[in-house]
């Protein structure tokens, strides 16, 4: 458990929810809260930080928009990851319906389906003929719109290993978020621009052919396929940055961006 500590006499020069924001980010960094995590309830926060509710509410809503946490309600919130360089840009693997959201999320809604694996999710992950798939539909809202929508295919057998509670629409959640996260993942992305068909439509509550981001990922797991997912945008709601760079052209001499002659 945290170590009880309140805003300091310093920190109340900043406004007490950039202070109370600086502390609960550093516990995040530090490790004091690891990803999956729950934190405090409002009320132990409060009375720790010696801030009103309100204003921790602020604070957390910060922490909401760096990617940082996700609260479910009823149950509270969770931390979702420990580096909020990530949230910056689409190179590490992470969840960018989450942080690449121009506003904070506000809710994410869960649909869990399990259904015999097809065909081509047999020779994907390299199942039996008589394997289960889950079929996972998160919705991602800022107040009531729902701004991203994910479908994401796994083995039935990569939730049981994990000791995912099937029947807990949130811990699946949270389970795929930390998943994104596991060392030594890889992934293959495509990236382009659509139109939304009935089926995203229907889901997302738009008009069929409304333009709309879509991206499509295979993660890999060593060589070995894990998961599978189609994700859905509004672009109007999300910046994907990509941060480039030229550096694997550095010489040995440090001259970047030059070609060697016998290339020009």
């Amino acid at each position: 458990m945290a170590q009880v500590t309140s805003v300091t006499d310093k920190e109340r020069k900043l406004p007490l929810f950039v202070a109370a924001y600086e502390t609960m980010y550093n516990r995040i960094k530090d490790g004091t809260y690891k990803p999956g995590d729950k934190l405090p309830s409002e009320s132990e926060l409060s009375v720790e930080l010696a801030i009103s509710r309100g204003t921790l509410r602020q604070a957390m809503l910060l922490l909401q928009e760096d990617g940082l946490i996700m609260n479910y309600k009823g149950k509270g919130s969770f931390v979702l990851e420990t580096n909020k360089e990530l949230s910056t840009g689409i190179e590490k693997i992470v969840n960018p319906l989450i942080t690449c959201s121009i506003q904070p999320i506000d809710k994410v809604i869960t649909e869990m389906h399990f259904q015999p694996a097809t065909e081509p999710h047999r020779k994907l992950f390299d199942l039996p003929q008589s394997s289960l798939v889950s079929r996972a539909e998160f919705s991602y809202f800022i107040k009531d719109k729902i701004v991203g929508f994910a479908l994401v295919f796994m083995p039935y057998d990569l939730l049981v290993e994990n000791g995912v509670a099937i029947d807990d629409n949130d811990e699946i959640h949270r389970f795929y978020n930390s998943f994104l996260t596991t060392e030594r993942l890889s992934c293959e992305s495509v990236l382009r621009m659509g139109f939304a068909r009935k089926l995203t439509a229907d889901k997302m509550h738009i008009k069929e052919k409304e333009p709309i981001l879509i991206m499509e990922e295979t993660f890999y797991m060593g060589n070995r396929p894990s998961m599978q997912q189609k994700i859905f945008f509004l672009p109007a709601y999300y910046e994907l940055r990509i941060l480039r760079s030229n550096d694997r052209y550095t010489s040995k001499q440090g001259t970047q961006g030059q070609l060697p002659s016998d290339k020009l």
